[in-house]
This record gives C-alpha cells, sequence and structure tokens, in this order.
C-alpha cells in the first residue's frame, strides 16, 4: 500500500492541487488527476481474479504484491495502456472537454511512465496492442523473464 502512496497517489496530487488552483477551484478537475492517476490500477483485480478464481480468498493477502502475475503466467491490466490514454483524450477533445482531455491523459501518462521506470518491461509493454500479439505473456512484456 506505501508503495501504491509513492508510485502514483502522491504524483497525483500534485499534479491535482496544480489544477485545483489554475482552473479556479473545480472540484471536478481536482478529481481527474486520481481517477486517471490512481484508480487505472484497479484494472488489476481481473488479473489477480483470473490468477486466482479458485482460491480468491486464500490468496487476498497476496494481491498487492504482484505474484498473481507469475501465477498465471500472464498480463493483462487493461486500462495500462497507451491506447486508453489517446481513446480518452479523443474522446473528451469530440465533447470540447480540451480541459478534461489534457489532466485525465496528463495524469494517465504519468502513472504509466511511473510503471516503465518501476518496473523492467519491455518498450512496448504498455501497448494494449503489443500484449494482445502476445498473448499476455508475461515473458514477452517482462524483460527480466519472471
Amino acid at each position: 500500500m506505501i508503495k501504491l502512496v509513492l508510485e502514483h497517489f502522491i504524483p497525483s496530487l500534485i499534479i491535482a492541487l496544480l489544477v485545483f488552483f489554475l482552473f479556479k477551484k473545480d472540484f471536478f478537475l481536482f478529481l481527474l488527476p486520481f481517477l486517471t492517476g490512481v484508480l487505472i490500477d484497479a484494472d488489476h483485480l481481473l488479473d489477480f481474479l483470473l490468477a486466482y478464481r479458485k482460491n480468491f480468498w486464500k490468496y487476498l493477502k497476496t494481491c498487492a504484491t504482484g505474484e498473481y502475475f507469475i501465477t498465471s503466467g500472464r498480463i493483462i491490466v487493461l486500462l495500462h495502456s497507451w491506447e486508453f490514454v489517446l481513446l480518452w483524450f479523443l474522446f473528451w477533445l469530440h465533447f470540447q472537454r480540451i480541459d478534461v482531455a489534457i489532466i485525465g491523459s496528463f495524469s494517465w501518462i504519468v502513472h504509466l511512465f511511473i510503471d516503465h521506470m518501476c518496473y523492467n518491461l519491455h518498450p512496448a509493454a504498455y501497448f494494449l496492442t503489443y500484449r494482445i500479439y502476445k498473448k499476455f505473456n508475461i515473458q514477452a512484456i517482462c524483460m527480466d523473464k519472471s
């Protein structure tokens, strides 16, 4: 949990505070960096459930360790994807909310950048199309071949 705070919550908080003061204290825009900078980690639950679907409660305490990736041999994390950042941006741009498009995309990009710096991943690891092409195989996504 501390790792999550250091890796994603603090950068998202910094972005949120900047946004809060730059955009006349708009509370929705203040919350946006947490949505795209922190809450995208909810996609890890899918990977966890796929790895431990039969023994979910037994392994619940290991949820924060990432062992489920090794157990399943796959890394799905759907929201950890450059394609979704682009879709987010284009969606909000279409509705003429450039503020939401930029703030959300920027926080998402910071999240993905931090993950790339913290983990030994293939350069294309956060392209969903790459993970699909490699059938989500952990050997193709992680450089250390765990």
